[in-house]
């Protein structure tokens, strides 16, 4: 069954391209989504920026991706992203609330200075963005 070929690009940590490269020269799959810690699934941006929850010094890295024909394929436009983030935020702003609260031994009505909500708001924005 012939695939479909999809180009994009992938914007991977120095130590992932040196992985890429050492699976190439083994005669492996170059991306091995089996092996990485988000389930299975390697993702890769075919149009605008591919530095999507990658470091700054990060390595892009053109992808050609084979999908055969058939194949179940997620597609999700940032539109998309969008809205589960928006979606997932609240239940992760009240949980993150409650456990910066809880390490810290504070009551639920205590005042939470900027740096403190600062704090709660990148935990969130991290637990929103795994829940998705």
């Amino acid at each position: 069954m012939p695939a479909n070929s999809v180009n994009g690009t992938g914007a991977v940590q120095a130590d992932i391209a040196a992985d890429i490269l050492e699976n190439v020269a083994g005669g492996q799959p170059p991306i091995r989504p089996e092996l990485g810690r988000v389930g299975g699934v390697s993702w890769f941006v075919i149009e605008g920026t591919p530095f999507t929850s990658a470091a700054a010094d990060s390595i892009v890295l053109p992808v050609e991706i084979d999908v055969p024909r058939g194949a179940s394929v997620v597609e999700f436009r940032e539109s998309d992203l969008t809205a589960l983030l928006e979606a997932e935020l609240p239940a992760a702003r009240s949980l993150a609330e409650a456990q910066y609260r809880g390490d810290r031994g504070l009551s639920v009505d205590a005042f939470l200075n900027s740096r403190a909500r600062n704090s709660i708001e990148r935990n969130a924005a991290r637990m929103a963005e795994r829940a998705m």
